[in-house]
C-alpha cells in the first residue's frame, strides 16, 4: 500500500473511530441516566468505564502489535464481526436494569453489557492504526494521528449538544450510532487485512521497524503515568464539581471533556504549539485562581463565574500534563507502549476520582488533593530546569497547599456530620440564624436543604422553602380543611423532612428518597419526622420508580421536592413522569413541583408537565424573609379547575405552555432552554 494511501485511509478510520467513540460517550450516559436516579454520579461513572475499557484496547494493540501482520488482520477482523453482532443484541436491546446496592458496579456492568466490545474495539484502533501505519516505509512519526484522533473526539463532543441533542431523540441516535459503528468496522477490517497483504510493510515478518533510540527510562514511566493521571483526575473532579453544584446536564459533561481533548490535541499536532515555561505559568495561574473558587464562589455564581473558572483552570492544568507528556514521547518503537501508559494513567486518574475518593472521603476532597498533585508534578519536571520555573513551580505548590486544601478542610471540618455515598455528600451544620437564634441546616455540595429551629418551641415550625404561604403550605392546609379525618401525602424527596410538620392525626406522609444516608440524617440530627402527628413512611429509591411499582396510592397531593437540589432529575419531568403522578393521585388530587433554582427556569417544563395531566398548573413565588427564616422560594401546584379559584386568591399566577417549548419525554430533554 502506498504512504499516501495509507496515509489517508488510515486518517479516515482514525477519525471515525474516535468521532463514535466521543458521540456515545454523553449519548449512553444520558440514556442510563433515568435508571440510576438521575444522579450526578452515573457520568463520573460512566467516564470510569470509558478509562477504563479504553485501556484494555490500547493493551490489546500493544500485545497484537506484537503479532505478524497475517494474524493481526484475521484476528481483529473477526473481532469487528462479533462486535457488529454483539452490538445489536446489546444496546440496541438495552433495557432498565433491576436496581442494585452498589450503583458503581451496576453502571459497570450494564455499560459492558451495552457497548463493552464495540467500545473496546473502538478504543484499540488509534494505537493499532498507527502501528500499522509507522511499518510502512517513509510513513514517518505518527503521533499527529493521535492529535487526529483528539480532534475528532473533539468534533463529536462539540456535535451531540448542539447538533444531535436537540434534534434527534436518544433512541433514534442509538441507531444511527449502530449504523454508522458497521460503517467504521467494514473500514477497519478492510485496513487491517490490507496491511497484511505480502509486500504491504516494510517488514515481511510485519514486525515493527526497530530503530537505534535507546529504551524508555523507569523514570520515564512513571512521569508517563502520573502526568495522564493527573490529567484524567483533573478532568473528572473539575466535572464532578460543576454538575454537584449545577446539574447533571449533557453541556457540563461535554465541555470539561472537550477542554481535555483539545489540550491533546494542541500538545500533539505541533511540537511548537507547547511551550514548557508558558504550560507552567497557566498551571500556576489556574491553580491559584480555582483554590480561591473552591471557597469563594457561591452557589448563585456557579454558572456565571464558576463555570469559566474551572473550566479555564481545567484547560490550563491539563495543557500543562499533556504538553508534557507530548515533550517527553517516545520513538515510534516504543509508540504502543507510550499509549499504553498514557491510557493506565487515565485509567489510574479515574479510579481514584469515581471509586477510591466516594469511599475514602467523607466530602469532595478529591478536587483540591487533585490540584495539589498537580502543582507536585510542576515542581518534579521543572526541578532542574532554572531557578524561575522552580519559583513558579514552588509559589503554585505552596498556594495550593495553604488556600486550596488547608481552607477547603477548614470549612469542612466545622460541620457536626460528614458523609458521602454515590449520590452526593451531605453535610450537616449548626448555624446562627438571623434573630440570633441556633438553628440546623443539612448541606449538599452548596445546596440548603433545609432548616430548623433548635429551640423546642419553634423546631415544629416549617420555615426554610416550606413556609406556610409557600404552594406547598397552601396545598397541604386546603386540603386538611377538606378532609379533616385526614389526607394521604406523597412527597419525593426527604432532606430533613421539613414537610412532615404539616402532618396531623389521621394523615398519611409517606417519603420516597433514593440516597440512603438522608434517612438516618433526617431521623438523627433532625426532629421533623419525630415531631410530625401524621404517621410516617420512608421508601428508599427512586421516587418515579417506587410509584410505577408500587399500586396506586390515590394521594392527595404529591409533592416532588427534588429541583433545588445540586443535581436535576430530570426523569421526573418528562411526559412519562407525568403519567406515572396522574395514576398516583386521587381524582381530586394536587401534583406540587417545588422549581427553586439558582440556575435553572424549570416554568416551561412544569407547564408541559401539567399539559400532559390534562390540568392547569399555577405558580407561587413568595419572597425571602430573614427574620423567619424562610427563602425565595417557586412552587407549582397542578390541579383541576375547582382548584383555581383558591389559588388564584392566594396570589398564584397560571403558567401557560411556552410557544415553541417542545415537552420533555425519556427520550428527549434540553436543558439549555431553561438556563437562567
Amino acid at each position: 500500500m502506498r504512504p499516501a494511501r495509507s496515509t489517508l485511509i488510515s486518517g479516515a478510520t482514525i477519525f471515525l473511530s474516535a468521532f463514535l467513540l466521543f458521540w456515545i460517550q454523553p449519548l449512553i450516559a444520558k440514556r442510563i441516566l433515568p435508571w440510576f436516579g438521575g444522579a450526578t454520579a452515573v457520568w463520573v461513572t460512566c467516564l470510569l468505564f470509558f478509562q477504563v475499557v479504553l485501556l484494555a484496547g490500547y493493551c490489546y494493540a500493544h500485545a497484537l502489535s506484537r503479532a505478524t501482520a497475517r494474524v493481526q488482520g484475521i484476528v481483529h477482523a473477526v473481532a469487528l464481526a462479533a462486535g457488529i453482532v454483539l452490538l445489536h443484541y446489546g444496546l440496541l436491546a438495552a433495557r432498565q436494569p433491576p436496581e442494585t446496592r452498589d450503583p458503581i458496579l451496576g453502571i459497570l456492568l450494564l455499560l459492558g453489557s451495552l457497548i463493552g466490545l464495540p467500545y473496546f474495539l473502538l478504543s484499540a484502533t488509534t494505537p493499532l492504526v498507527s502501528s500499522w501505519y509507522a511499518r510502512i516505509e517513509d510513513a514517518g512519526m505518527p503521533y499527529r494521528l493521535y492529535a487526529l484522533s483528539n480532534f475528532a473526539s473533539l468534533v463529536a463532543l462539540i456535535a451531540f449538544p448542539s447538533l444531535l441533542e436537540p434534534h434527534i431523540g436518544v433512541g433514534s441516535q442509538l441507531q444511527l450510532w449502530s449504523i454508522a459503528f458497521s460503517l467504521f468496522a467494514a473500514l477497519c477490517a478492510w485496513l487491517s487485512l490490507a496491511a497484511a497483504r505480502p509486500g504491504a510493510v516494510s517488514s515481511a515478518s510485519g514486525a515493527a521497524v526497530v530503530d537505534d533510540a535507546p529504551p524508555p527510562r523507569a523514570r520515564d514511566w512513571a512521569l508517563w503515568l502520573s502526568l495522564a493521571a493527573c490529567g484524567s483526575a483533573m478532568l473528572l473532579a473539575v466535572t464532578n464539581h460543576l454538575i454537584q453544584n449545577v446539574a447533571a446536564i449533557p453541556f457540563l459533561w461535554v465541555l470539561p471533556l472537550t477542554l481535555y481533548l483539545l489540550t491533546f490535541i494542541i500538545a500533539f499536532e505541533r511540537e511548537r504549539w507547547y511551550r514548557p515555561l508558558v504550560g507552567l505559568v497557566l498551571a500556576a495561574i489556574a491553580l491559584n485562581a480555582m483554590s480561591w473558587g473552591l471557597t469563594g464562589i457561591s452557589n448563585r455564581g456557579a454558572i456565571r463565574e464558576g463555570v469559566p473558572l474551572y473550566a479555564a483552570g481545567l484547560f490550563c492544568c491539563c495543557l500543562f500534563c499533556h504538553g508534557e507528556l507530548s515533550w517527553r514521547k517516545p520513538s515510534k518503537q516504543y509508540l504502543t507502549g507510550f499509549y499504553l501508559a498514557v491510557s493506565l494513567g487515565g485509567a489510574l486518574g479515574a479510579g481514584f476520582v469515581s471509586v477510591a475518593a466516594p469511599h475514602v472521603f467523607n466530602s469532595f476532597y478529591e478536587f483540591p488533593v487533585t490540584m495539589l498533585a498537580c502543582a507536585a508534578l510542576a515542581l518534579v519536571v521543572n526541578w532542574k530546569a532554572g531557578r524561575l520555573r522552580v519559583v513558579l513551580a514552588l509559589a503554585a505548590f505552596g498556594v495550593v497547599a495553604w488556600y486550596g486544601v488547608d481552607r477547603f478542610l477548614t470549612l469542612h471540618y466545622s460541620s457536626r456530620v460528614m458523609v458521602r455515598n454515590f449520590y452526593g455528600g451531605l453535610r450537616v451544620d449548626d448555624i446562627d440564624l438571623d434573630d440570633g437564634s441556633l438553628g440546623r441546616e443539612l448541606v449538599n455540595g452548596t445546596i440548603n436543604h433545609g432548616v430548623q429551629y433548635q429551640d423546642p418551641i419553634r423546631r415544629r415550625r416549617p420555615i426554610s422553602y416550606y413556609g406556610q404561604l409557600t404552594g406547598i403550605g397552601w396545598a397541604l392546609r386546603t386540603k386538611k380543611f377538606q378532609h379533616p379525618e385526614g389526607i394521604r401525602v406523597g412527597v419525593i424527596g426527604l432532606g430533613t423532612g421539613t414537610i412532615a410538620a404539616y402532618g396531623g392525626p389521621g394523615d398519611r406522609y409517606r417519603f420516597y428518597e433514593i440516597n440512603p444516608l438522608v434517612e438516618g440524617i433526617a431521623r438523627g440530627w433532625f426532629t421533623f419526622l419525630a415531631d410530625s402527628g401524621a404517621r410516617i413512611s420512608v421508601t428508599l429509591g427512586d421516587g418515579r420508580i417506587s410509584l410505577a411499582h408500587s399500586p396506586p396510592a390515590q394521594f392527595d397531593v404529591l409533592a416532588v421536592d427534588a429541583f433545588s437540589s445540586d443535581s436535576i432529575p430530570v426523569h421526573l419531568l418528562t411526559r412519562e413522569a407525568a403519567q406515572v403522578y396522574r395514576r398516583e393521585l386521587d381524582y381530586d388530587g394536587v401534583l406540587a413541583l417545588h422549581i427553586s433554582n439558582a440556575n435553572l427556569d424549570l416554568r416551561p417544563v412544569a407547564a408541559a408537565v401539567a399539559a400532559a395531566m390534562g390540568a392547569r398548573a399555577w405558580l407561587f413565588e413568595t419572597d425571602p424573609d430573614p427574620s423567619r427564616e424562610l427563602f425565595a422560594t417557586s412552587w407549582v401546584l397542578i390541579g383541576g379547575e375547582e382548584e383555581a379559584a383558591k389559588w388564584r386568591g392566594a396570589g398564584a399566577t397560571l403558567l401557560t405552555p411556552r410557544s415553541g417549548f417542545r415537552p420533555w419525554t425519556d427520550d428527549y430533554s434540553n436543558l439549555f432552554e431553561v438556563l437562567k
